[in-house]
């Protein structure tokens, strides 16, 4: 076998390209721990934001927890507030079956005090006649010797006991009213 020289790839005066495996070692380590750097700080920046999501996540819970015990005290109120409606709807239909009976007997009451008012005007009216019946002919021209008064009353003829203008009872209102006082 020949033993022959060998051939340098490369041109031995030229700069030598390629690096060496030391080189490429410490590359591919240098890029790891950037690669490992970023990748903590990448968990750090994820860690402080899951901090604070939690604790917005504990806020959150905190403030769903003070509203459902509102809500529990609202329920009871709406019950408390479901049952006094009730309670007052019952108490309702009672005063309103009692207004219904009363009405019914008021229009009763109200159907015998007419009967009793046309029965008093009859009477009046009766009255009335008798005693311009027994005054006869005693008071002045136009004016009415007995009179109903709006308020039921019966009302004589001023003119037929005192004399105009005067408080002096006249001789025949004496007899009027000794008249009208044994009628009573």
């Amino acid at each position: 076998m020949r033993r022959g020289r060998r051939q340098p790839l490369i041109d031995e005066g030229s700069e030598n390209f390629w690096p060496s495996f030391a080189d490429l070692t410490s590359t591919v380590t240098l890029i790891f721990f950037v690669l490992m750097l970023l990748a903590y700080m990448q968990n750090l920046i994820a860690g402080r934001n899951l901090e604070a999501a939690t604790r917005r996540l504990a806020e959150s819970r905190r403030q769903i927890g003070d509203a459902e015990g509102r809500l529990r005290i609202l329920e009871g109120q709406l019950r408390a507030t479901t049952a006094e409606i009730e309670a007052g709807q019952s108490r309702l239909r009672l005063s309103e079956d009692r207004v219904e009976s009363s009405n019914r007997e008021l229009a009763s009451v109200r159907a015998r005090l007419q009967g009793i008012a046309v029965l008093r005007v009859d009477v009046l009216n009766k009255v009335k006649t008798s005693l311009e019946g027994e005054l006869g002919a005693g008071a002045p021209a136009g004016a009415p010797r007995v009179a109903i008064a709006d308020n039921g009353n019966i009302r004589i003829n001023e003119s037929l006991v005192f004399e105009y203008n005067s408080y002096t009872i006249k001789p025949e209102g004496k007899r009027l009213l000794a008249t009208l006082a044994r009628a009573c």
